[in-house]
């Protein structure tokens, strides 16, 4: 480690400095992992960032919430990741009572096991993907949330100094998501007034009656699963209206999605 530390130079220390100087003036999850992702690109070369809440559930890992972005800086829809029910092998270190960082050559030696898995057929050879960088966030105990950055295999693996800056970086990341994470979150907004507010957004874009009633569903967190069969319809045509919905509203996830319905804004007394 001392080697490594050596081996950086002035401005990846400066960089790493200021990244964690706009971390934690960050309020929310999405702002977070927005700085995170942004500010990463100046000191790893990474293909796609992808983020993830995560929590325990009956002494399992389970992760939620996923942002992706691209080097560029645009996002793409991946909440793919998680309703599709891929249980990808780093999740495993989240049974440690601490934060890790790791590339996924270190956890695995296989690289037939590796290329036939289904998350690297379905989600990562489709779009050039091969090579990952892993921090799996762990704060007093609690399993909080993890940061992915992937890259093609024309690069090759990503190297131990980047390791060793997402290692310098990995303890202050995990304690600020924790604390963001721990803050007690705002009373939801009653049945009625989320349809409402669902309503009046369908108005606004121009949705149909089927995209309205899809966007209902969305927003009450099932998967496409129970939609599809809430709506009685199959998983592709639900996809369809959900990709309709983002073109139309201008949004890439489902996140970023509910971020537009909001309680409404109560009348002044």
């Amino acid at each position: 480690m001392v080697a490594l530390s050596k081996s950086l130079l002035n401005f990846q220390w400066i960089l790493i400095s200021q990244l964690l100087l706009r971390v934690y003036d960050t309020d929310t999850y999405e702002e977070f992992i927005d700085t995170c992702l942004r500010n990463l690109t100046g000191l790893i070369d990474f293909d796609q960032g992808v983020s993830f809440q995560a929590k325990m559930v009956e002494g399992k890992p389970v992760l939620s919430h996923p942002l992706c972005m691209l080097r560029n800086g645009t996002y793409k829809d991946n909440s793919y990741y998680i309703e599709n029910g891929y249980k990808p092998e780093w999740v495993k270190y989240f049974y440690c009572p601490w934060t890790s960082v790791f590339r996924y050559s270190d956890i695995s030696d296989e690289d037939a096991d590796w290329v036939e898995s289904r998350i690297y057929q379905e989600v990562l050879h489709p779009q050039n993907l091969y090579y990952g960088l892993y921090c799996t966030m762990v704060q007093n105990g609690d399993v909080v949330g993890a940061i992915v950055l992937w890259r093609s295999k024309s690069k090759g693996d990503f190297s131990l100094e980047e390791s060793y800056i997402m290692d310098c970086l990995k303890d202050h990341l995990a304690l600020k998501l924790y604390r963001i994470l721990s803050r007690p979150a705002p009373s939801s907004p009653r049945v009625q007034d989320r349809c409402e507010t669902v309503s009046s957004l369908a108005r606004r874009y121009s949705l149909t009656r089927r995209e309205e009633e899809v966007l209902t569903q969305l927003m009450s967190g099932k998967d496409l699963d129970d939609i599809g069969k809430e709506l009685f319809i199959t998983v592709a045509t639900l996809r369809k209206h959900i990709s309709s919905i983002y073109h139309k509203a201008d949004v890439h996830s489902r996140q970023q999605l509910m971020a537009l319905v909001s309680p409404p804004t109560p009348p002044d007394r």
